[in-house]
């Protein structure tokens, strides 16, 4: 990722750097129109008339004949790069790319593609004075101006980047020396002819290749404990290359001055000097590559609409394949500043963006697993329209309602559909219950992209910033009994409440320290830091349950502080407050199980099977009232805290399938579970289940449908399943 980038998008610190646009009308009366039109005519007229070029013959020529070189040369490299391809048969058999990133025919054919393009741009441009042609050869040369003027600063920004992928591609070339020869070409011409070097660091590294290792020499290998060829020091007037002069130079009774025979320094200390007298070109291919990475991990999308004052609703993604969803990892999201006035995690997000980038580029460990194995979305404003109201005006927070509500006079957070109350209504099903019917209003437009990005997007795990208060609040956040206050339990409940505790116990004062009291007398230091949302207060149409309610998406509300818009020379604290607890919370996208639901026939992924979990630990055997569907390519995921449980996969059409499976969380990644589901033809007699035993239970509820033929495969396979339970019980 690029410093440069993530910097400015966040340098905002409470100034407007959205880049808003207002429309602007523009009106045109007929009669400008017409001698507009006119005159053009009349010029075009004028043109016609003209017999010469408009471009100087010399410059024209120049410019063409320059071209015609650079457009051959790129023509012969991709011709030569496909040579070497086929040569090593790689368009017979694919598989023979190990990795093409370090492949030279490869790196050819795309250098002498690139070189052909561009001398075919200047080189037609300029013989048929074409302007588009020309215009975009002369902002190519702009650009190349503009990356000789910057690498001097480049080239210390980026060196220790540099240094390390250097080193890292060059001990793979060491290791894969014998697999390719157009590698062992570039690895000899490199310590032969370029550098003058052996190995990354010295002739050592030599025993990282099968061949050279100096245990090698068991199986009979005459090349074990040596060097390749052209690690050698060339001998004056030789005539015949001594291709054996770097056998045996490792071991320990080798005879006379290695020095002499071989070159002792390491490739990376010969490429650091050689960089040191050729500064300018090495670091304008630093640039090509520090922009490519940056591009690889970060990038600025936005939601489907904008906020009723026409701003985007823009989000930073971070991942390592920016603007596609990667197989089975899963997708996490913070959003903040849904009231405009509470401005803390805005900021919070824009720094976090900015630090994730920094640290990835310094190859830290962690940031780079995280990036790696999660896609992270940040949208640090919803609500712009409140943002712009609370923060252009003198009060600046001092009024706890300016600002709170959109450009319509609307809270946000109560502006989603309410899924609570038919949740509570029908307790069969807790999940993925949004429909188009469920809108009961006229939902806003910030809303309304919201949630088209919740639903057309497979997130795991999400947290809401906020601010007023300091606490992690979890679901649900409508009570249940509809009154004003009462601990509301979701099926996951422990699931949030180890979530909550995450962020409540890795952030430096939400649970520890001294008591925090807000002026709303809340102080909820004195319960761990966490609460549940309806025991504190009931929300209607609130977006924590909504996703839950009407996605696969679990989210947390984190009230961030008091200080619903504190000052700017106090975000460096709040910065290290919450650091480490939202990076910490990331991680727990990847607890619990994932996997893939497949035809148990074809392989075919199946979309739309609903993942059914029970917990059986320690006898528990409490079937978890909230299922996740499966989504693209059949994948699913499915938060879970530690323990032992019965998945069970289920889709109208398709005999069920389950699995056991312990969840220890230990792991980086979450438990890998796939299930298979057979199709099913056949029906079921609903007199023969209903005498069947199922998860425990002798006779089938009143409640139950017996009409549906999901209940009806569902309650044969529960069946089967307890019947071969009583076999196994049996035998012992």
């Amino acid at each position: 990722m690029s410093h440069q980038m993530s910097s400015s998008v966040a340098s905002s610190r409470y100034h407007n750097n959205n880049g808003h646009n207002n429309a602007n009308n523009h009106h045109n009366n007929r009669s400008q129109r017409e001698t507009t039109r006119r005159h053009v005519e009349s010029r075009h007229q004028s043109e016609r008339r003209h017999d010469s070029s408009e471009i100087s013959c010399c410059l024209k020529y120049l410019i063409f004949g320059s071209n015609v070189v650079f457009w051959l040369t790129g023509l012969l490299v991709s011709v030569v790069g496909v040579w070497a391809w086929t040569e090593k048969e790689v368009f017979n058999n694919l598989t023979r790319i190990t990795n093409i990133a370090l492949d030279p025919a490869f790196i050819m054919i795309c250098v002498g593609c690139l070189a052909f393009t561009i001398g075919f741009t200047g080189c037609v441009g300029a013989l048929r004075e074409n302007t588009c042609l020309l215009a975009g050869y002369a902002i190519f040369l702009a650009i190349l101006l503009l990356l000789e003027m910057t690498t001097g600063i480049l080239g210390f920004i980026f060196k220790d980047w540099i240094k390390s992928q250097a080193a890292t591609g060059f001990q793979a070339f060491i290791v894969y020396y014998r697999d390719d020869p157009d590698r062992q070409n570039l690895v000899d011409w490199v310590q032969d002819q370029w550098l003058g070097c052996c190995g990354v660091d010295g002739p050592k590294d030599w025993d990282q290749n099968i061949y050279f290792n100096c245990s090698s020499a068991a199986v009979g290998s005459r090349e074990a404990c040596g060097v390749p060829f052209s690690c050698c020091r060339p001998i004056p007037n030789e005539i015949i290359r001594n291709k054996q002069c770097g056998y045996d130079v490792r071991k320990h009774e080798f005879v006379g001055d290695k020095s002499i025979v071989i070159y002792e320094k390491g490739c990376l200390r010969a490429g650091e000097e050689w960089i040191e007298g050729n500064l300018v070109p090495v670091a304008g291919f630093t640039v090509v590559i520090a922009v490519l990475q940056a591009c690889l991990s970060l990038k600025l999308y936005e939601l489907t609409e904008r906020s009723v004052n026409g701003w985007p609703l823009t989000v930073i993604e971070l991942s390592d394949n920016p603007g596609d969803h990667d197989f089975l990892e899963p997708e996490f999201k913070y959003i903040a500043n849904m009231h405009g006035n509470e401005v803390l995690g805005r900021e919070l997000l824009l720094k976090l963006a900015e630090h994730m980038c920094d640290e990835y580029n310094k190859g830290n460990k962690e940031i780079q697993t995280l990036i790696n194995t999660t896609r992270i979305h940040l949208m640090p404003s919803l609500n712009p329209d409140g943002w712009d109201a609370s923060t252009n005006n003198d009060l600046k927070g001092k009024d706890w309602l300016l600002g709170r509500a959109n450009g319509n006079g609307v809270d946000l957070n109560r502006d989603f559909p309410d899924l609570d109350s038919i949740a509570y209504q029908d307790n069969s099903q807790t999940g993925n219950i949004f429909s188009q019917e469920t809108i009961d209003h006229n939902l806003q437009p910030e809303t309304r992209a919201a949630m088209a990005w919740i639903l057309s997007n497979p997130f795991v795990l999400s947290a809401n910033l906020h601010g007023g208060a300091l606490v992690a609040n979890y679901p649900y956040d409508e009570s249940r009994d509809g009154s004003a206050s009462s601990y509301t339990a979701s099926p996951d409940d422990n699931t949030f409440r180890h979530l909550a505790n995450v962020y409540a116990l890795t952030h430096k004062t939400m649970s520890t320290g001294e008591r925090v009291r807000c002026e709303n007398d809340d102080d909820f230091t004195k319960q761990g830091g966490v609460t549940n949302g309806a025991q504190w207060y009931s929300v209607s149409g609130g977006m924590q349950d909504f996703n839950y309610l009407g996605s696969n998406d679990f989210e947390i509300t984190l009230e961030l502080g008091c200080n619903k818009y504190p000052a700017e020379n106090t975000l460096p604290t709040e910065w290290d407050n919450n650091r480490d607890a939202l990076i910490a919370y990331m991680k727990q996208a990847h607890l619990g199980i994932k996997g893939i639901i497949r035809n148990a026939r074809t392989g075919e992924p199946i979309v739309g099977a609903s993942v059914k979990v029970k917990n059986v630990t320690n006898g528990v055997n409490k079937l978890i009232n909230h299922d996740i569907i499966s989504v693209k390519n059949g994948e699913y995921w499915r938060l879970l805290t530690p323990g032992t449980y019965e998945v069970l996969a289920v889709k109208d059409g398709y005999e069920p399938d389950a699995k056991a499976v312990i969840v220890k969380n230990s792991a980086p990644e979450a438990v890998r579970l796939d299930l298979n589901l057979k199709p099913i033809d056949d029906t079921f007699d609903p007199q023969v289940m209903a005498s069947n035993d199922y998860f425990g239970y002798k006779s089938i509820p009143d409640n139950i449908d017996l009409n549906n033929p999901e209940v009806l495969r569902l309650i044969n396979f529960l069946q089967r399943a307890g019947a071969q339970n009583n076999d196994r019980a049996a035998a012992n």
